[in-house]
């Protein structure tokens, strides 16, 4: 402080804004005189405006001044506030050198400069010259020759998903826990799911920057799901795995054949995390056969029964963690294997064209079949017909038309009630594919906006000439296919599985024209009523149709068991229901069950073939009523139906001849159940008309 202070100055004391203490400033005896007084802080002042008050042996003198504030940085914001930021802007107090300020985030040695674009005393707007690293750091200001650091530093990161966790952890999930990085403003997070955008996908809860809670807005679709959330901080994707429902694809049994001391059970599907505290057991839960498990998985289940339970259909039912399946069309305890006797004398010794080989007839050629009754016939008096807006498997024989139409695909639960329906009936649109070994025509159902809009529904019909008989693989069997016969197939792709009903799965639903009585004359004259269905040995599921017009019998086979994964499994053949259209005729609806699949394949195969009359009564045909075709010889068409599934694909294969007999072997009955027409339409689900 420099004035005229007379004499004896360094006596002097000093006070600040009028106060009437002194203020602790030593004064410097050696620096202070007449014109200068000068004093040391025993504490710091505080900073801004003030007034000094000098009181000196040669009277008081008094000034007004400013203490200055300490560089010092009170708050920063980035420019964006989102990763990466471009500018940094400070403030605080910076002196009137501000801007020679020497800005740069981390340390000298991994400096990150920040240039000075704008500044004042209070104020510096500052530009990154490279992209700094997000995270905690430091911000360093090299002022007036000292450096200033600032530990409260935080440079926001890229909003990122680094796992999702879904609560519950099993099937139906109600909420999603979302960890990353959201930054500041994460409580207007919207939630989108494989590319919707529907913001009512998940509900957000609860947010802050590293963790989102949503709830789901409707039932979660099972499997790998993508997610995007929209933050201030910036949009990020992700994909997570939303657990299927406890699930059945396939079971096999170990061993095929019956009488057994140990039954073990395979079953292929999903059964979540911690199957392994599952329990499976068969029958009906007021007496049930339960299972000894031996390992267990997310997505196979095996497990050993010491008390076999009886042969036949029966119901199953799995409880694990995940959630219970239950089902009543998937399982079959295989019977006991007939004997060579028994099929000698249920066969009349394989209608003598063969021999009981196991229990079953080995016919002498290929072009026999059923016990060796029927073989390929090659008259033309049949044609085959085709449809342009329904791939349904015709024939023509004079004013008759013999048809099998799929007519619609079902979902049901497990009560065999309709959850939903697809109905096909002349929604196809088709293309021409014929070679000249082969016509064939690919039908393609027309997409629909809604609920099915990503199903793909494709049929295939092939027909093989007049005289060309093949032979295709088909589940690991060589499967014969006569000449003049119709192979149908339908992949159904992406169906839309209902989450929210118990143990959904599919129906493939038939419909053909069947005679309310019907009979076959032998040559004998003698009169034989031939039941229009014939099912396996105490089941209800159809293993035969048998339709009469005239000399003409449409005889169909059905194989119960479907390939999941190349592992065969039962597979229900049902009659829903018949609905009568006058007193000699009734359409028959019947239903094919299948596992759950995303990707089915039905596969059928049409051809005539001839029974032999003789077999009803031996006589002179020739003294029967005249006949339209050669009067020893009725017209059989046969349908025998095998179905497939794999991760990717169900086939349901409808053939004639197989090249080796054991692809039936351990499925047929050592006698049979007749379904008398008296019991038809008694079941409670019905085709929606």
């Amino acid at each position: 402080m420099e004035r005229f202070f007379g004499k004896n100055s360094a006596l002097g004391t000093v006070y600040f804004n009028g106060s009437t203490a002194a203020y602790p400033c030593t004064s410097i005896v050696e620096d202070s005189n007449e014109s200068q007084f000068k004093c040391k802080f025993g504490k710091e002042p505080s900073p801004g405006d003030d007034t000094l008050l000098l009181s000196i042996p040669n009277g008081n003198v008094s000034t007004s001044f400013t203490i200055p504030y300490k560089s010092n940085i009170l708050s920063y914001s980035l420019e964006p506030s989102t990763y990466p930021p471009l500018f940094l802007d400070l403030n605080g107090y910076f002196g009137e050198n501000a801007n020679q300020t020497i800005i740069f985030i981390n340390t000298q040695d991994d400096p990150y400069p920040c240039l000075v674009k704008s500044s004042n005393i209070s104020f510096i707007h500052c530009q990154f010259e490279k992209q700094p690293l997000p995270g905690s750091s430091h911000i360093n200001l090299i002022l007036d020759n000292r450096t200033y650091v600032d530990p409260i530093f935080y440079i926001p990161s890229n909003t990122t998903i680094s796992t999702v966790i879904i609560d519950p952890p099993s099937y139906p999930p109600i909420k999603i826990y979302i960890v990353g990085f959201f930054g500041v403003n994460s409580t207007s997070a919207v939630i989108f799911f494989n590319g919707s955008t529907n913001a009512n996908d998940c509900t957000m809860i609860h947010a802050n920057e590293t963790v989102i809670e949503c709830h789901f807005g409707s039932q979660a679709i099972p499997g790998l799901t993508g997610i995007k959330v929209n933050v201030p901080n910036g949009d990020c994707s992700s994909q997570f795995n939303i657990p299927y429902p406890t699930m059945i694809t396939s079971i096999s049994l170990e061993p095929t054949t019956y009488p057994t001391d140990h039954l073990y059970l395979h079953l292929y599907g999903y059964f979540g995390k911690n199957a392994d505290d599952g329990l499976l057991y068969v029958g009906e839960p007021s007496q049930p056969y339960y299972s000894v498990r031996v390992r267990a998985s997310e997505k196979d289940f095996l497990c050993r029964f010491d008390n076999i339970p009886p042969s036949g259909p029966t119901r199953l039912t799995i409880n694990v963690p995940n959630g219970e399946y239950l089902s009543n069309t998937l399982l079959f305890i295989p019977y006991p294997l007939p004997t060579d006797n028994e099929c000698m004398t249920r066969t009349n010794n394989c209608s003598g064209r063969g021999k009981c080989e196991n229990g079953y007839c080995k016919c002498d050629s290929l072009d026999w079949y059923d016990d060796c009754k029927f073989n390929i016939s090659n008259n033309q008096i049949s044609k085959q017909v085709f449809s342009s807006n329904n791939p349904t498997i015709s024939y023509q024989y004079d004013d008759y038309l013999f048809k099998f139409d799929l007519i619609a695909i079902q979902e049901v639960d497990i009560n065999n009630q309709t959850i939903r329906e697809l109905k096909t009936t002349g929604n196809w649109y088709y293309t021409d594919k014929s070679t000249d070994q082969l016509k064939s025509l690919e039908y393609q159902i027309k997409n629909s906006k809604g609920l099915y809009e990503n199903t793909t529904i494709i049929s295939t019909i092939q027909a093989s000439n007049d005289n060309d008989s093949r032979t295709i693989q088909f589940g690991g069997e060589s499967i014969y296919i006569g000449n003049n016969s119709i192979k149908l197939s339908v992949s159904i792709k992406e169906w839309p599985y209902s989450m929210v009903s118990e143990s959904p799965h599919l129906v493939v639903l038939f419909s053909t024209t069947i005679n309310n009585n019907q009979t076959i004359i032998g040559c004998d004259g003698s009169i034989h009523h031939i039941e229009t269905f014939q099912s396996f040995q105490d089941s209800d599921s159809i293993e035969f149709i048998r339709i009469i017009s005239n000399d003409i019998q449409f005889f169909g086979q059905f194989l119960p068991f479907v390939i999941s994964n190349n592992k065969p499994t039962y597979s229900k053949i049902e009659l829903i229901n018949t609905t009568r259209i006058n007193d000699q005729q009734s359409i028959a609806l019947i239903g094919i069950h299948l596992p759950q699949c995303q990707l089915c394949l039905i596969d059928p195969q049409f051809t005539p073939l001839q029974i032999d009359r003789e077999l009803f009564g031996q006589g002179d045909c020739s003294q029967q009523p005249p006949q339209k075709v050669n009067p020893k010889r009725n017209w059989v068409f046969t349908i025998m139906i095998v179905v497939v599934v794999t991760v990717t694909a169900i086939i349901i294969s409808v053939i004639v001849f197989k090249k080796s007999p054991k692809i039936i072997r351990d499925y047929r009955r050592s006698r049979h159940h007749f379904i008398p027409m008296t019991e038809m339409g008694a079941k409670p689900r019905s085709h929606q008309e």
